[in-house]
């Protein structure tokens, strides 16, 4: 593929998730989409005839056409589609969480023997208001978490942990870079046959905590963090994409605050268009192979901890 051409990209995963990046990849110019592929060829056609893009009838013969792919399929089955995707020396973008188990996500990076791009869906990081965070270099001593969804059976396939709790996860791990003293994990099951909520409290080696909770069975929705450091503290709503500032005024001694609100900037848009760019740069993307393979390694513990102990 020369720097300058579109990149000849493949869907693999035609459900709710796969069609959103069906509609992103059409909008970004480095990519041109050669066609879709699923297993449920019903679906398959559906999303073919309202995309006007081409419907493979195999997935060997969606890769043989293309440069790049988008892994959009159910969790156990990310990292088969991915290896099949090194074969045909593909570039990758994989959601989230990279794999069902850390033995197959290491194993997706062991058979990158290429160099090929691998980027994982961790959409969080294209959030506006943890963006702005990022730019105040925040040293938390404590954080507190709250990803709540009301029931879908989409991601069901898979804990809570590893649907919406790996989201901050992997947010707390890019300011975590220390490793991990203790983990204590409590959640049930309540609609499904996997843990639909649980909390997680997080110990590091230098005396930090983060609190982290997720539930999909509540009537509301949220997704806020709070990050504490010396003399202040942050307030991120990932839903709203607001981010605010406390902090004590020396001279008044008194509690002062400051709010930043953002648009919706696309983040699915933004990813795809970063997954673009890493490909025609050759550069490492935000989210790497290595970053999901360790906010995986935290959400197994997670899960295995809460397993056991209902033992």
């Amino acid at each position: 593929m020369r720097k300058n051409s579109k990149i000849p990209i493949v869907v693999v995963g035609t459900g709710f998730l796969g069609e959103f990046h069906i509609q992103q990849i059409l909008k970004i110019p480095e990519f041109r989409l050669v066609g879709i592929f699923d297993i449920d060829s019903i679906r398959l056609q559906e999303i073919s005839y309202k995309y006007k893009v081409k419907a493979f009838n195999s997935l060997d013969s969606a890769l043989t056409n293309a440069d790049a792919v988008s892994i959009v399929v159910p969790t156990p089955y990310h990292h088969k589609i991915a290896f099949e995707a090194l074969k045909y020396d593909c570039d990758i973008f994989i959601e989230k969480p990279i794999s069902d188990t850390v033995s197959n996500a290491k194993k997706i990076k062991y058979m990158n023997t290429n160099n090929k791009c691998i980027q994982v869906g961790h959409i969080e990081r294209y959030n506006k208001a943890y963006i702005k965070l990022l730019g105040y270099s925040p040293c938390p001593i404590f954080i507190e978490s709250h990803r709540i969804a009301s029931y879908k059976k989409r991601g069901t396939e898979v804990s809570v942990i590893h649907d919406l709790m790996i989201h901050d996860l992997d947010i707390i791990n890019s300011f975590f870079l220390i490793p991990i003293k203790n983990i204590y994990a409590t959640g049930v099951a309540v609609i499904t046959d996997s843990i639909d909520i649980a909390n997680a409290r997080i110990e590091y080696v230098n005396g930090a905590v983060a609190n982290i909770t997720a539930s999909r069975v509540s009537q509301k929705q949220m997704r806020k963090m709070r990050l504490f450091e010396k003399n202040k503290y942050y307030s991120m709503d990932f839903i709203s994409r607001s981010l605010e500032l406390y902090s004590i005024n020396k001279s008044s001694n008194k509690l002062q605050s400051k709010k930043y609100n953002f648009e919706n900037n696309n983040p699915l848009y933004n990813q795809l268009s970063d997954f673009a760019i890493s490909i025609k740069n050759r550069k490492e993307p935000k989210v790497t192979i290595d970053a999901a393979i360790e906010a995986l390694e935290i959400a197994n513990r997670i899960e295995d901890q809460i397993i056991k102990s209902q033992k």
